[in-house]
């Protein structure tokens, strides 16, 4: 079995932010130009994760049947209890939303670290109120993936 490193060890910086920098810089896709949505920054940094032995996992935030059209499924990647949003801003983090934000560029080269117990405190308020752990499987492959739609930026030239 592969040893995996929490983001203390990783040799790239002692920190998760230092991490998060070496992952931006590895990209091989324009996000500091181009947006993505969340599966594309989860897929992407786990694919990322697992090639440098970081223990990496997945979190679902499913929206709530009664909420507006502004909210949809979430998915980020998340390190030492870290959830790792790419595509986090102060309005949401929904597509329709995130197209009207001038600032949701920003966000893909600086993201939203936020320890798994301050989910509440920060999603709630878009309307987010239960997450659960999935699998890399369960989220893009098989017969019925939940990301299914994986929208990525152009690949850098």
């Amino acid at each position: 079995m592969r040893h995996l490193k929490t983001f203390e060890k990783f040799i790239f910086g002692d920190s998760i932010e230092g991490m998060v920098q070496k992952y931006i810089s590895d990209c091989s896709f324009d996000i500091q130009n181009e947006l993505g949505n969340c599966a594309f920054f989860a897929k992407d940094f786990y694919l990322w994760a697992f090639k440098n032995d970081v223990d990496c996992r997945l979190v679902y935030f499913p929206q709530e049947s009664n909420q507006s059209d502004q909210i949809e499924d979430h998915i980020v990647p998340m390190v030492d209890g870290k959830l790792i949003d790419f595509v986090w801003t102060e309005d949401g983090v929904s597509k329709r939303i995130r197209q009207m934000d001038p600032t949701s560029i920003e966000s893909q080269t600086n993201p939203k670290i936020t320890p798994i117990e301050e989910f509440r405190i920060v999603y709630g308020k878009f309307g987010y109120n239960d997450y659960y752990f999935v699998t890399f499987n369960q989220a893009f492959l098989g017969k019925d993936p939940m990301c299914q739609t994986v929208e990525k930026p152009s690949r850098k030239r």
